[in-house]
């Protein structure tokens, strides 16, 4: 399976990786400064390395001559390469921003040797793909990004190759190369600048290592936390466009964040089955449709200049653009034979929707400026400040199939699967916690933890505005109904149960306690409502058979009549129905509220 980054199409999977880091690989490296002989300054304090090396016991061929001023920085700091300390701990910094060279965000972590000194500097390398060095020839010096295959070259030719540049003078570790970068455009076939380009942490490697602590989306936004914790799109073998999924889930967070009281209710989503048939920058290099994998960092780009409407699954009619390829409407496809993916629309797919597509388009004007990264404190920063974003990482069989909610994924190299994608909520010391598209019955409820070496990279969206032109409030419906049940015995069942637009079961909306444990549905085997545990879902919505915790009585066909006199049981049983009144089952008086 290949190594690198999910966030392009290849052929296989959901979402595989790209044959090479950046899209203009074959293009020759810029070359800036001067060809000439003159070796780099020795250094002011030449004297102090030579009285060093004479009490440390170490060869004066180290401290002085060709090496100069780097050799004698890494005896005063306790550098282990040059001088044989093994006390000595590597810093690195993580660039972050770059758009057309994606493969350049990354961790760079200072190596140590003679080898990797470049002008008096230390260097930091990105795996052995790119590193960072200090090129002094022009405008006061310059730290520049190159492929690693350049080091031999601009240590003893002096020529300055790069894809990225700092502005001149800017120091790597002190903060003032933060931003104001430059990177190399392939379309324009020249520089570009980028304000908000450039270092985004910088330290011992260890400390950036570790991420900073727990943070979850859920608890900091919990007002869209509510509303979209439940919210796990359920994909079908049908179609691999976990892509669309993940990005749509992504923009929904984001709208909410930044509005939350205007994106809510039944209309409040995000059209995956648009996606899917229209943004096709995400999977035209694969030749294919968006059934077949696609890139999540393309989509945003698309979605920022193109827009998106709102769509539930196949049910939720009071969006634009429901996906094709569940519930009703997919059940409709099929019975008609058709099985490949819709064009892209030009109107509203949903006749009940109120407006046309044009008026319903999100189109989040910073996802023009998303980016790609494989450093694991940038995702961090990302989530921490804006909200989640796009993982793209590979699976083995044991995830699909037992993964054991609570446990922190790890992928098993000896057992590849596919490559996927997920969207991340939030993090720990080492681990990202993420919603996956597989429904709630899957994982913890659809989450899952996953460690951050098993991560191949991220996808960080733009930040955006969220109100004013390009977002279209008010949405067409707001709001939604819930209920509060009360009285049972199983204390853990009572509490509020809110409506949930995009899941219908048997031609009812589903209605999900607050700790996503249990929902209530309609059990058209028993002709009443029931309430069961939320794995359940997935086998109940195939209609063939209904589980159940606790049962209404007959003939209350309607969420607003809903009473008392439940029967609840002290285990999940299933249909056909038992003898209520035989052991574990107990009668009484039970209050269902509606409001």
């Amino acid at each position: 399976m290949a190594q690198s980054s999910p966030l392009r199409r290849s052929p296989a999977g959901c979402s595989s990786p790209p044959s090479g880091p950046m899209e203009h690989e074959s293009r020759p490296l810029v070359e800036e400064g001067h060809g000439g002989s003159a070796r780099p300054p020795v250094g002011r304090s030449c004297h102090w390395r030579v009285l060093a090396g004479i009490l440390a016991g170490t060869p004066l061929l180290l401290l002085c001559g060709r090496l100069g001023g780097g050799a004698g920085r890494a005896l005063r700091r306790g550098r282990a390469g040059l001088i044989g300390l093994a006390d000595a701990e590597p810093r690195a910094v993580t660039l972050a921003r770059f758009l057309s060279n994606e493969a350049i965000n990354s961790r760079y972590v200072e190596r140590f040797g003679h080898e990797y000194v470049v002008n008096d500097h230390e260097t930091y390398w990105s795996r052995d793909d790119f590193f960072i060095y200090w090129c002094p020839h022009e405008n006061k010096g310059r730290w520049l990004v190159t492929r690693s295959g350049a080091l031999v070259e601009v240590r003893e030719k002096r020529i300055c190759h790069y894809v990225a540049a700092s502005r001149p003078g800017a120091d790597l570790l002190n903060g003032s190369a933060a931003g104001g970068w430059s990177e190399w455009d392939p379309d324009t076939e020249s520089m570009v600048a980028r304000a908000s380009a450039g270092v985004e942490a910088s330290g011992l490697h260890r400390e950036l290592e570790t991420g900073g602590g727990l943070f979850s989306s859920l608890a900091q936004w919990p007002s869209c936390g509510d509303a979209l914790a439940s919210r796990v799109r359920t994909q079908t073998g049908e179609c691999n466009n976990c892509w669309a999924a993940a990005v749509a889930q992504v923009l929904e967070w984001r709208l909410c964040i930044k509005a939350p009281s205007a994106f809510q209710g039944p209309s409040a989503f995000v059209s995956v089955g648009y996606l899917t048939s229209c943004a096709t920058d995400a999977y035209a290099a694969n030749r294919s449709t968006g059934c077949h994998g696609g890139s999540p960092l393309a989509a945003m780009r698309w979605t920022g200049a193109y827009g998106v409407p709102t769509g539930g699954d196949g049910n939720n009619f009071w969006t634009c653009v429901p996906d094709f390829f569940d519930g009703i409407s997919s059940l409709r496809r099929r019975a008609r034979g058709i099985s490949s993916i819709p064009s892209c629309p030009t109107s509203c797919t949903s006749r009940r929707y109120s407006r046309g597509l044009q008026e319903d388009l999100f189109v989040p004007e910073g996802w023009n400026e998303s980016w790609a990264t494989t450093a694991f404190e940038s995702a961090a920063a990302a989530i921490r400040r804006s909200g989640p974003i796009v993982i793209g990482f590979p699976v083995d069989r044991g995830f699909v199939d037992s993964y054991k909610p609570g446990t922190v994924y790890r992928f098993d190299a000896e057992k590849p699967l596919k490559e996927h994608l997920a969207v991340a909520v939030g993090y720990g010391p080492d681990y990202i916690e993420a919603l996956n598209s597989w429904g709630l019955g899957w994982g913890s409820f659809g989450r899952f933890l996953i460690h951050k070496d098993s991560i191949r990279t991220y996808a960080i969206p733009g930040d955006i505005l969220g109100r004013g032109p390009g977002y279209p409030y008010p949405l067409p419906r707001q709001g939604g109904s819930f209920v509060v049940v009360a009285g049972f015995r199983r204390s853990s069942m009572n509490g509020r149960y809110t409506e949930l637009e995009h899941i219908v079961v048997n031609g009812y909306h589903a209605y999900l306690e607050a700790s996503n444990t249990y929902f209530l549905y309609w059990c058209n085997l028993a002709e009443r409502f029931a309430i069961a545990g939320v794995r359940s879902l997935p086998e109940i919505r195939k209609g063939k058979l209904c589980r159940y915790l606790a049962l209404a009585p007959q003939g209350q066909r309607e969420v607003t009549q809903l009473g008392s006199n439940w029967v609840e049981l002290d285990a999940e049983r299933h249909h056909p129905l038992p003898q209520h009144n035989s052991s574990g089952a107990a009668k009484g008086r039970f209050n269902m509220k509606f409001k």
